[in-house]
C-alpha cells in the first residue's frame, strides 16, 4: 500500500521521544500500534506485555486486526530506545504507531476506550472508529466535540503521534469533563468534518490502485498537502461528486498543480458545466 507519510531515521525519532518521555516520569509510557497494518503481513514480534483492545465480546470477531496496547520500560533506557526502534523499524512509515503517557495500565486504558470502539451518527449508522490509524486520529482531535474528545483522553496524560512529515506531534488535550460519555454520537457536523478530513487518503488511495505512477516516492507529505489543496479547491467550486475530485487530483498531478490556475477550468467549474461523476471528460482539454 502507499501512505503518503515521510518516514524519518529512526534515531531522530527515538531521542526526541525520549526527551518527552523525560518530562512525565512518573506516567506509564505505552505504544498504541494499529495491527490491521499488518494483516497477512510480518507480525510484530513483542514478547512483554500487550493488551489487545478488541479482545472483547462485541469487537471479538476483529480480534486478529485488533490495535494493541504495549507498555514500555520506561525505567530502563536502554531497554526503552530497543523497543522504540524495534516498533519505528517495524512500521516503516505506515500510520499504525502512537504514544500515549497515563497514569493506569494498559487494561484500564482499555477497558476505557472499549466504549468508543464503535460510534453511531444520528440517523443510527455504526461503524468502527479506528483512532489508532494516525491518518484519523488527528482529524478526531480536530473535528470531535470536547465532550467526545474528552472520552477519548480523559485516562491519559499525553498523546503523541507520528505526523505526515515523520516527526512527532503531541495531540490537543481538552478539560476534561466532569461527567464523562460512554459513547459517541457523531452530529452532522462531525461526521462532515472527518469525512473532509479523510478525502485526501481516500483519493490517494484510488490513485495507488489505478495510476501509482503518479505517486511520488519522496517528498511524500508535500504530496499529500498537495491534495489536500486540491480538495479545498474543489468544494469551493461545489465539487460533490468522489470520482470527480479523483478527476481534479489527476489532473493536478499530471500538471504540476499548474491546470487548477487556469482561468478557463475555474470559469466552467462555476458554470457547473459537467455532469457530475464525469468531471473527467471536461478536464481533457486542461492537459497540455
Amino acid at each position: 500500500m502507499y501512505f503518503a507519510n515521510d518516514f524519518k531515521t529512526a534515531n531522530v525519532l527515538i531521542e526526541t521521544l525520549l526527551i518527552k518521555i523525560a518530562e512525565r516520569p512518573s506516567s506509564q509510557w505505552m505504544a498504541l500500534v494499529d495491527m490491521a497494518f499488518d494483516y497477512e503481513g510480518k507480525q510484530l514480534r513483542w514478547l512483554s506485555e500487550s493488551v489487545k483492545l478488541y479482545d472483547c465480546d462485541e469487537m471479538g470477531q476483529f480480534l486478529e486486526v485488533s490495535p494493541v496496547l504495549l507498555p514500555l520500560s520506561s525505567n530502563n533506557l536502554a531497554q526503552l530506545r530497543k523497543e522504540i526502534s524495534a516498533l519505528y523499524l517495524h512500521c516503516k512509515g505506515r500510520p499504525m504507531l502512537s504514544f500515549i503517557a497515563t497514569p493506569s495500565t494498559a487494561h484500564e486504558v482499555s477497558e476505557a476506550w472499549r466504549h468508543f470502539l464503535k460510534v453511531k451518527t444520528e440517523d443510527e449508522q455504526s461503524f468502527v472508529l479506528r483512532f489508532a490509524d494516525t491518518r484519523v486520529l488527528p482529524a478526531l482531535a480536530k473535528s470531535l466535540r470536547p465532550k467526545s474528545w474528552s472520552g477519548l483522553t480523559h485516562r491519559l496524560d499525553a498523546w503523541v503521534v507520528i505526523n505526515r512529515v515523520g516527526e512527532l506531534e503531541q495531540l490537543p488535550f481538552v478539560s476534561h469533563e466532569s461527567e464523562l460519555l460512554d459513547k459517541i454520537t457523531l452530529s452532522a457536523e462531525e461526521l462532515s468534518s472527518l469525512i473532509d478530513q479523510g478525502q485526501p487518503d481516500a483519493i490517494i488511495d484510488v490513485l495507488a490502485e489505478q495510476m501509482p505512477d503518479l505517486l511520488p516516492v519522496t517528498n511524500r507529505a508535500e504530496f499529500f498537502q498537495r491534495i489536500v489543496e486540491m480538495c479545498a479547491f474543489a468544494k469551493d467550486f461545489s465539487v460533490t461528486a468522489f470520482p470527480d475530485y479523483v478527476a481534479l487530483a489527476i489532473l493536478s498531478c499530471v500538471t504540476d498543480g499548474k491546470a487548477l490556475a487556469d482561468p478557463e477550468l475555474k470559469q466552467m467549474l462555476e458554470q457547473g458545466a459537467w455532469e457530475s461523476g464525469k468531471l473527467i471528460i471536461k478536464l481533457e482539454v486542461f492537459v497540455e
